[in-house]
């Protein structure tokens, strides 16, 4: 989606990251959180999350922080 296509107004933008973040974690099930939604897989407690190994060179703490 390009958001530029929505007008300049930066309050239109901001309304629609809140509403995709929404619909991201409230909405969309997820199949790696066994079809859940990022927000149903938080409150249960019955199906364990999934726990990914982090690549080598791909953690964020490793990047530099100045540009």
């Amino acid at each position: 989606m390009n958001i530029d296509k929505y007008d300049t107004n930066l309050e239109i933008k901001i309304k629609l990251v809140q509403n995709a973040v929404e619909i991201y974690n409230n909405v969309r099930p997820h199949l790696s959180n066994y079809m859940l939604t990022p927000n149903q897989m938080h409150q249960q407690n019955k199906v364990k999350r999934k726990q990914y190994k982090s690549k080598k060179g791909s953690d964020i703490k490793s990047l530099p922080l100045d540009y």
